[in-house]
């Protein structure tokens, strides 16, 4: 997907960060895993760059090779990542967010409802 507002742009840099993390402590090189997923590693190169978007499908076949999670991925929760995959993440970057945190801080699901009128009878 291509980037064209500043929100998306600061997200899709967020989920490149988070790919060159977990894909730099796993020992591979963008050739390695562009090979893994069957993808040019100049995408690969393009998603860590912010520049493109990963489909949800390229999203969970990243997830399966690098053993991490679409929770890790997309909103920075090691929720779901491998034991220690998961805790050298937190030690190198402690920005991101333990399983107990919901994915959107301040928030929980219950907050993120709305409420609808009841239907009149």
């Amino acid at each position: 997907m291509m980037i064209d507002e500043p929100a998306q742009l600061r997200e899709a840099q967020r989920i490149g960060e988070r790919l060159r993390w977990a894909r730099e402590m796993l020992g591979y090189s963008r050739v390695e895993l562009a090979r893994e997923i069957g993808v040019d590693p100049a995408f690969i190169g393009k998603i860590e760059a912010g520049q493109r978007i990963p489909s949800v499908f390229l999203v969970m076949s990243l997830c399966h090779v690098l053993h991490i999670s679409p929770q890790y991925m997309l909103w920075g929760s090691v929720q779901g990542v491998e034991g220690e995959l998961a805790t050298r993440l937190l030690d190198e970057h402690p920005e991101l967010r333990t399983p107990s945190a919901p994915p959107f801080p301040g928030k929980t699901r219950k907050s993120l409802r709305t409420k609808r009128p009841a239907a009149a009878l």
